[in-house]
């Protein structure tokens, strides 16, 4: 769903499978020449679909998108992969940084793994729920 709040400012519903939040509220704001994406869902097929579903509905190319991150949750940025573009510049805190740097990522990865195992989350449940396109 695809919803214009204000002239040039939408929200989208991204789902949250198997959340009982439902949805991420995602943001669109246009621009003269670029428009800005403010959060972009968890990086599962349904959410992107989503996501490009309303891109469609509003005819906008991602090569004129930047992204505004909230804060590093995979319910936020999840999909920041698929949807940025060389062109793209990505706004985030910069004590967030380091969350976008691939070996912080492993490592925070292997200690939630770890945390999830030791209170006694099935492994297969777990590989089930980080499962990713």
């Amino acid at each position: 769903m695809c919803e214009e709040l204000l002239p040039g400012f939408y929200k989208i519903n991204i789902p949250l499978p198997n959340s009982s939040l439902k949805y991420l509220n995602s943001y669109i704001v246009l621009g003269s020449t670029r428009f800005l994406i403010i959060d972009t869902g968890l990086n599962r097929p349904e959410c992107l679909n989503q996501f490009l579903k309303a891109l469609n509905t509003l005819n906008l190319d991602l090569n004129q998108a930047d992204f505004f991150i909230t804060h590093a949750h995979s319910d936020h940025d999840g999909l920041l992969g698929h949807l940025a573009k060389p062109s793209s510049k990505v706004y985030l805190n910069e004590k967030e940084i380091p969350s976008f740097n691939p070996d912080e990522k492993q490592k925070r990865r292997k200690i939630r793994h770890e945390f999830y195992l030791s209170n006694g989350y099935p492994e297969e449940e777990y590989q089930l729920a980080i499962k990713i396109i």
